[in-house]
């Protein structure tokens, strides 16, 4: 079960739109992002993305280094999330890159009656290294 949930608080007034998120089951709602984690933070940043790609009539979705500040944990919950919304909207390609490794069981794999490809790319030589 998902004990997170959230919402925008828009004042017309100010001119502010603020996320503001439950991440704990127990814990009182966070409306300052100085008062989250850089993981929480990312996690934050990415379901309000997800929630808004539905809306948005693109052909592809593109996320870069989406779970850089991301324990482990929440990368899983956050990779269940994207692909989810991959499975909902048939039509649109997803791109995800990430520096990490994927956590993703190999029925995940299969979205839409087509393989999910996850590619990994051997990381650059800089230069002076051997």
């Amino acid at each position: 079960m998902n004990d997170q949930s959230g919402h925008l608080k828009l004042d017309h007034m100010k001119g502010t739109l603020v996320p503001v998120v439950k991440l704990r089951q127990g814990e009182s709602e966070v409306g300052d992002a100085t008062g989250m984690s850089g993981g929480e933070r990312s996690y934050t940043t990415l379901a309000l993305l997800m929630s808004l790609t539905n809306s948005i009539d693109s052909p592809f979705t593109c996320m870069d280094e989406f779970d850089v500040y991301m324990d482990e944990k929440n990368r899983k919950i956050s990779v269940d999330v994207m692909l989810n919304v991959a499975k909902e909207l048939k039509k649109r390609q997803f791109v995800f890159i990430t520096p990490n490794s994927i956590p993703v069981n190999q029925e995940d794999l299969v979205i839409n009656g087509g393989p999910v490809m996850i590619k990994k790319l051997v990381a650059p030589k800089r230069m002076g290294e051997e």
